[in-house]
């Protein structure tokens, strides 16, 4: 769980003062030294097998300020928001394996920033499925660097993905898959072109 407004690398930042590996999942809930939105620096590549973000009540948003060159890998672990009170915020997301995004009416996950720049943060990138799932908003706002992420998405019923830049597509031949009810926001005129976009559901 972490506990206070350091690089996250470093162990002293966490309860107990072990940081997670790539076989832990790294838990966001109260403890923190501050109040309002919570900025944390990486301090370098991070890997974990998941994320999960907990709590009470509380309205401050996450933000994972990481750039392009301090990425953080998530596994199989994938995102976990369902009891989320709060966003979260990973300017730089490395997927290392398919997984699971849980979403949560109230609670957004962002991945990649509104900025340009080497070391913008701007960025999905790996491979792996990716499943959106749950009942919230999960928003991807694509890369500085070309088309890095080459897996596929699936929305599945409740969830919606929204694409802010045609490069959050990603290199993906899968296309997306949207199960019945489940939402794609396509913004601001991305170009979605060589995407295959699977509609799942009955007809008359």
């Amino acid at each position: 769980t972490r506990r206070l407004a350091t690089e996250l690398i470093n162990a002293s930042s966490w309860v107990g003062g072990v940081a997670p590996t790539n076989t832990d999942t790294a838990v966001f809930s109260d403890t923190y030294a501050q109040s309002g939105a919570v900025n944390l620096s990486t301090g370098g590549q991070l890997e974990w097998n998941g994320i999960r973000v907990e709590g009470s009540a509380v309205t401050y948003q996450i933000q994972l300020q990481n750039g392009n060159l301090n990425w953080v890998g998530v596994g199989a672990g994938g995102i976990d928001m369902s009891s989320a009170p709060r966003n979260l915020l990973i300017g730089s997301l490395n997927v290392s394996a398919s997984q699971t995004w849980v979403t949560k009416a109230g609670a957004s996950l962002q991945i990649g920033r509104n900025t340009s720049g080497s070391n913008s943060g701007r960025r999905l990138s790996g491979s792996g499925d990716i499943t959106v799932a749950g009942n919230g908003l999960a928003q991807v706002m694509g890369t500085d660097g070309g088309k890095l992420f080459n897996g596929n998405f699936i929305i599945q019923s409740g969830a919606t993905l929204q694409m802010m830049d045609s490069a959050a597509y990603g290199t993906t031949a899968g296309g997306i898959t949207i199960q019945p009810s489940g939402t794609l926001i396509n913004s601001a005129n991305n170009d979605a072109r060589g995407e295959t976009i699977y509609v799942e559901g009955t007809g008359d």
